[in-house]
């Protein structure tokens, strides 16, 4: 993710832009071509049949209402650890619509 797009998510997070103003800009970052493919994400064993990693997967296995296969584009991610911050993706699916997903790992397993 460009240093642009962190900046950005770091003035939402401190209330200092609006979501629709993010929205507006991540919509022409994606149409630039910024941002990732899924499988891109997260270092780590891959998946053969579907080339995502295994935190990838498990990840996205708390998605709402959408899948993995559904992304076009993440244009910010935050790789997780174990027992730590939690891994999460802000996505735009191939239908237009905007989502989040994040999940955390610690010694019970992934929640």
């Amino acid at each position: 993710m460009s240093e642009q797009l962190r900046n950005l998510v770091r003035e939402v997070t401190a209330g200092d832009l609006s979501a629709s103003t993010l929205a507006r800009v991540f919509r022409a970052k994606a149409r630039e071509g910024d941002g990732e493919a899924v499988a891109a994400l997260w270092s780590g064993w891959a998946d053969k049949d579907s080339g995502l990693s295994y935190d990838t997967k498990e990840v996205f296995k708390y998605a709402e209402g959408w899948t993995a296969e559904d992304v076009d584009r993440v244009l910010w991610d935050q790789e997780g650890e174990n027992d730590g911050r939690e891994w999460a993706a802000l996505c735009l699916l191939k239908d237009g619509r905007w989502s989040f997903v994040e999940a955390g790992c610690d010694y019970t397993g992934w929640g």
